[in-house]
């Protein structure tokens, strides 16, 4: 372009017809954009909250993996009433429901050999997302078969069997929450709960003598020893939470769910997301990571928003610089980080429970070896002495105190009291 043609452009370009609205539209791009880019104000990338090099991947034996079997495991259809013949006993079993038990026994070994296994892993946890959730149908069938099993065995006298097939389900709890996220921590809780119940009604048959109660004592704690702690739920969460909002065929998915007509992508656009969401995904288990193992009675409060942040330790630096309060300030503001971060508090409700059903189960076991050999059930802590060497803490009262036991023996049966701040829980004897 010579120059005579350049001076002409010019000259069109500031003809007020022409310049102002380019002007108007240049202003326009150039506002938004700092807008966009003051949206990450606040904000800072901390990068990863752990070492994910470190945590990212779990060396596990394949012969170790109880996922290897419990993947081969395909129980058929369930029928209906399953659960109500676990809880009321084999005689209530239909002729469908001692069908479907029959033609599941290769199902049900696959699960036996599983439980033994001494860890379990479904995905590395830097491959986790949504994909890697476990089937809930299949390991809750699963765990129903591996009850039922037990039931049977119970009715026809061998109670010996019966606590094998209770330890089987007790532990295959356990695995489906080893080395992975939120919600197969969730599912593994909610199996663990049912279970519990059974074990105790086992545990009061009059069948069951003191050398298997022993048995039985030993092996539970042995079982809870694969209860993993919660940071490692936590680390395998967020693996899975960027690995889905980075994924932009499921970030589409899910955003032309909410919004079919696609106005909802002009404003995550104006709100820089999803970076803006990265950033607070990064600042949030950074936050909870800090804390999350530590008792309760060390913990620092933690806030009543939807996050349920921790506020910063007196004299200790939590590993993010963004206060808890702001955090939470700018995920209400975010159109899109509740469908990211909503879920993770809620189960660490269900973890606290999980922990209190574990100590509960233990210590009715411990009494009910104690009603074998004495005739009765333990009035105090201290007549525990022989049967529990340590006492389990409760997290949930000052540090380093005890948990509470008390005998209601207002019931036809006594019941053995276990509680802590959080509530109490009962186990009838």
């Amino acid at each position: 372009m010579n120059t005579h043609c350049r001076k002409r452009l010019f000259l069109r370009i500031i003809e007020p017809k022409i310049g102002i609205p380019i002007v108007v539209v240049l202003a326009a791009i150039s506002a938004t954009l700092v807008y966009r880019e003051s949206r990450l104000n606040g904000l800072p990338d901390i990068g990863e909250p752990f070492d994910a090099n470190r945590f990212g991947t779990v060396d596990i034996p394949i012969e170790d993996n109880a996922f290897v079997d419990y993947n081969r495991a395909s129980p058929t259809e369930t029928p209906d009433g399953v659960d109500e013949v676990i809880k009321l006993g084999w005689p209530t079993a239909t002729p469908a429901i001692r069908k479907w038990l029959d033609d599941n026994q290769v199902a049900l070994q696959l699960m036996n050999v599983g439980s033994k296994k001494s860890s379990a892993l479904i995905a590395q946890p830097r491959d986790q997302s949504y994909l890697t959730m476990i089937d809930v149908g299949k390991h809750r069938a699963m765990s129903w078969l591996v009850r039922l099993q037990a039931a049977k065995c119970s009715e026809s006298g061998d109670v010996a069997t019966a606590l094998d097939w209770y330890l089987v389900a007790l532990r295959h709890s356990r695995h489906i929450g080893m080395n992975a996220g939120v919600i197969n921590r969730t599912v593994g809780a909610s199996l663990h709960a049912v279970v519990c119940p059974d074990v105790l009604r086992w545990s009061t048959d009059p069948r069951v003598n003191s050398e298997l109660l022993q048995r039985a004592f030993d092996q539970v704690q042995s079982a809870y020893e694969l209860t993993q702690p919660r940071a490692v739920t936590l680390r395998c969460e967020y693996f899975g939470t960027l690995n889905e909002i980075n994924d932009e065929e499921l970030f589409t998915a899910l955003n032309d769910f909410h919004s079919p007509d696609s106005s909802r992508w002009l404003s995550l656009f104006l709100e820089n997301e999803p970076e803006v969401t990265q950033r607070l995904i990064k600042l949030t288990f950074a936050n909870w990571l800090a804390q999350i193992d530590l008792p309760k009675s060390l913990q620092s409060r933690r806030r009543a928003g939807n996050l349920r942040l921790f506020d910063k330790r007196p004299g200790t630096s939590v590993p993010s610089v963004v206060d808890s309060a702001d955090i939470e300030s700018r995920y209400r503001q975010s159109p899109i980080a509740d469908e990211w971060l909503g879920g993770e508090p809620r189960h660490d409700i269900t973890v606290d429970r999980e922990q209190c059903h574990q100590t509960q189960l233990v210590v009715a076991l411990a009494a009910q070896l104690y009603f074998r050999e004495n005739g009765r059930y333990p009035s105090e802590r201290l007549e525990f002495a022989g049967i529990v060497e340590d006492w389990p803490l409760d997290q949930f009262a000052g540090s380093g105190a005890l948990m509470n036991y008390r005998l209601d023996a207002g019931r036809e049966r006594p019941s053995c009291g276990v509680w802590g701040r959080m509530g109490s829980t009962t186990a009838e004897m």
